[in-house]
């Protein structure tokens, strides 16, 4: 069942991929969005991050992730960062939200809570350009570095050029993108509240530790290994530390709700590894199923 079963997730990977008419909208938003952000002042630079940069995004799901990297100067509380971006994004360019906060007007302040800023052509979109906040690190030695907000809305040390590179360096056939495809597809199927950054790094820890097996058996142990961690911070091998701790969620509480979500999947990803062992194809589907939607092709002999 070993070719069976790749040919099975290869499909399940091209229905998840943003289409090229999905990409190039969402290109064509951000543009506008760069233009918006530097001739306003509000942002010295800008920089793509995340799956759309990296090539992981979940077609309909994945926000395109944009770092604006603030002018100098004192370094700014996250909401006072996000004021003035919000206020260099005019409406007539789209409707602009907090993302993680409360919904405000154009021209008052961010609300509390909120991390980024998504900006969308319409309330309708389900995507958009999602704009992260970023403060340059104030040396030459970390030219590289910038600091933005985690999980729990800490400013913390990145590298988002390392990441790039780990990923290339690793990936040379494109497994491992394959790889975090299908674990931020669970992820966005089942709109579970982990962050996207924090599964990926858990996916990095995987393929840094041994070599992949097949993706059944690399996804049943990555969420088993998350449940036996109890969700923990991951440490970033990417950060100027290489141990700049990753959280999955903002809060404590949130993290221990979060931790039967993830039991119950590493659960249905293990009766699949059992159905495989058995041979039992259908089984197998029927788990991968539960676990990453009805998008999951049959087995074809």
């Amino acid at each position: 069942m070993v070719a069976q079963l790749d040919a099975v997730f290869r499909g399940f990977d091209e229905v998840t991929r943003a289409t090229p008419a999905e990409r190039a909208e969402l290109e064509g938003l951000r543009d506008a969005v760069v233009a918006a952000l530097l001739d306003s002042g509000a942002a010295v630079t800008t920089l793509d991050v995340g799956s759309y940069r990296r090539g992981t995004e979940i077609g309909g799901s994945s926000h395109w992730d944009l770092l604006a990297v603030l002018a100098p100067g004192r370094r700014p509380s996250l909401g006072q960062a996000l004021d003035v971006l919000r206020s260099a994004v005019p409406d007539g360019v789209a409707e602009v939200v907090p993302v993680n906060g409360a919904a405000t007007a154009a021209g008052t302040t961010v609300g509390a809570g909120a991390d980024s800023l998504l900006v969308r052509r319409t309330p309708a979109d389900m995507t958009g350009v999602r704009i992260i906040p970023a403060i340059e690190s104030g040396t030459r030695a970390a030219s590289d570095t910038v600091l933005l907000p985690d999980a729990a809305r800490r400013w913390v040390a990145a590298r988002p050029a390392a990441r790039d590179a780990l990923l290339d360096r690793i990936d040379a056939d494109g497994s491992l993108r394959r790889l975090i495809r299908l674990v931020l597809a669970w992820k966005h199927r089942f709109a579970v509240p982990l962050s996207s950054y924090w599964l990926e790094t858990a996916v990095l820890r995987q393929a840094l530790q041994q070599r992949s097996f097949d993706p059944l058996w690399d996804l049943c142990w990555i969420l088993e290994q998350a449940v036996d961690d109890d969700l923990s911070a991951i440490p970033d091998p990417t950060s100027p530390s290489g141990r700049q701790p990753v959280r999955p969620a903002a809060t404590l509480a949130r993290r221990i709700e979060l931790q039967y979500v993830v039991e119950a999947a590493a659960r249905r990803v293990r009766d699949a590894v059992d159905a495989y062992l058995d041979d039992d194809a259908d089984a197998v589907i029927a788990a991968l199923r539960d676990v990453l939607g009805q998008d999951v092709p049959p087995v074809t002999v």
